[in-house]
């Protein structure tokens, strides 16, 4: 089980939202500083940097992606099974692997192994019934990422661990749901292209609308960041402060 740890740079047409040029330029400077800090392993200042992209383009699926891959480490072990699917990380990683957003099929994989390796440690923690819960939702998450990638091997060997993790039966139930998941896709997949097909009238109210639902989960995302970063600097502090005065009592024992 292994997180793809692999940054991603804003890449032009990229995703289909519109912003201007300069908030572009905005977006590409806070998302590289975000790579720098990830790779210094200051990974609350990274999510910092990519929320600040987020606010810019909350589509973008470069910036979810990264996004998402900041949070990894300190917020799936607080996470509840039942309340995991909708989390932000789980929101961030299917929106870097939408279709709609990103059109490589290699980063729609890369995005959706890790939301399956998201759910799988998530797993390991969790008493027998919600195990299997979160077994589940990493296994329709590695499904996924195979659909975009049928050749990682990585993907593939943690899709049979969790299978073989599930109760007696409990993986044969879900392979037999393979072709119709596989159809799902495909009826969405149309429904997709039949959407943009619409006559102009009926598509702008469409647009609207999705984009008031855009607006509004962008805010509720924006706050819950905003939540997490206040939790991760308040925990930075009391770090620091612990270590002053650990600090202070070595020095006191050293001058007495």
């Amino acid at each position: 089980m292994k997180l793809r740890y692999l940054l991603l740079s804003i890449m032009a047409f990229c995703t289909v939202s519109i912003v201007s040029a300069q908030s572009v330029k905005d977006m590409r400077r806070y998302v590289k500083r975000g790579n720098r800090m990830m790779r210094a392993g200051e990974r609350g200042n990274a999510m910092g940097q990519y929320s600040k992209a987020y606010e810019i383009d909350s589509l973008n699926p470069t910036v979810n992606y990264n996004l998402g891959t900041s949070m990894f480490e300190a917020e799936w072990k607080v996470m509840k099974p039942d309340t995991i699917r909708d989390s932000v990380m789980t929101k961030v990683f299917r929106r870097a692997g939408d279709p709609l957003n990103e059109s490589s099929a290699l980063r729609r994989a890369m995005a959706y192994h890790n939301l399956g390796v998201m759910y799988q440690a998530k797993a390991n923690q969790s008493s027998e019934q919600e195990k299997n819960q979160a077994l589940m939702l990493a296994i329709e998450a590695y499904k996924q990422a195979l659909r975009n990638n049928p050749h990682d091997e990585d993907t593939r060997y943690n899709l049979v661990l969790c299978q073989r993790q599930l109760p007696k039966g409990g993986g044969n139930s879900n392979n037999n749901n393979d072709q119709q998941q596989d159809n799902k896709d495909k009826q969405q997949q149309q429904q997709q292209q039949d959407s943009l097909q619409q006559p102009p009238p009926q598509q702008q109210q469409q647009q609207q609308q999705q984009q008031q639902q855009q607006d509004q989960t962008k805010q509720e995302m924006l706050d819950q960041l905003l939540n997490i970063a206040e939790q991760n600097e308040k925990k930075t502090k009391e770090n620091v402060d612990q270590r002053k005065q650990e600090g202070q009592r070595r020095t006191n024992q050293k001058n007495w």
